[in-house]
């Protein structure tokens, strides 16, 4: 079997199973639910493994690699920084939720490798490229406490300050790290073109993200109370960044 088949059922399979993980979740089924997430994940690493032997590189660079290596992060993410709970919805059914959207957005793009060859030697072009990733499926966890916790508010449950306080805290880490990406890029700049800063949509893109990031980590007013504006900027902060960053991998 070629490597462009042997993809899109790794697509496909994986797909398939975090829709199976979001359904047991639906119907309380915890061991079902895990072990359906556990399958779509293992799918998930081949997928980016087969990236990797076609390409030779790592699968970092276009589209649709960097979709579901995000969605690889934010199952493990999600396993490790959130536990099964009885009521619902609970984060996990928003977890799995924010997964099958990455697969559904990366069904449209082009199964295959970046076709552009990056210095394998500079192991800053990689760092660069790896941390943005990243912070895709943080804030996408942190939009998944912030929803939570507004359930959790209308029901009187304690919880809710908790995970709104956590949501805040993987914003405040994927703004660090989105920063030291950043940081990463001037260095990458000034060894290919000489310069720190290139006036482009790319770099305008960057800074409406570091602008956003700061705003939602500062603005006024308190997590865990209904009507303010900060729990409604954590919900729209993994979406945006997304959206931003499709409509950078496509123009």
């Amino acid at each position: 079997m070629g490597m462009k088949p042997a993809l899109v059922i790794t697509y496909w399979m994986s797909f398939f199973f975090y829709a199976a993980a979001f359904g047991f979740s639906l119907l309380r089924k915890k061991k079902a639910e895990n072990s359906a997430a556990f399958l779509g994940s293992i799918v998930n690493a081949i997928g980016l493994a087969i990236l990797s032997m076609w390409s030779g590189q790592a699968p970092v660079f276009q589209l649709y690699e960097s979709l579901i290596f995000s969605a690889l992060i934010l199952f493990g993410v999600g396993i490790c920084c959130s536990k099964q709970e009885e009521k619902f919805p609970n984060v996990r059914i928003w977890i799995w939720l924010e997964i099958l959207l990455l697969l559904g957005i990366a069904g449209f793009a082009q199964k295959a490798p970046s076709i552009y060859l990056y210095d394998h030697n500079y192991h800053l072009i990689l760092l660069f490229q790896i941390l943005r990733i990243a912070v895709v499926p943080l804030t996408l966890f942190s939009s998944a406490l912030y929803i939570q916790s507004r359930f959790d508010i209308r029901e009187g449950n304690t919880s809710a300050m908790h995970r709104a306080h956590q949501g805040r805290n993987f914003l405040i880490i994927s703004s660090m790290l989105f920063l030291t990406a950043e940081y990463i890029g001037i260095h990458w700049c000034l060894r290919g073109w000489g310069d720190f800063w290139q006036w482009s949509a790319g770099f305008f893109q960057s800074t409406l993200i570091v602008l956003f990031f700061m705003l939602a980590i500062h603005i006024p007013g308190s997590n865990h109370r209904p009507g303010n504006w900060r729990p409604r900027i954590g919900i729209l902060s993994g979406f945006l960044i997304l959206f931003l960053t499709v409509i950078r991998s496509v123009f």
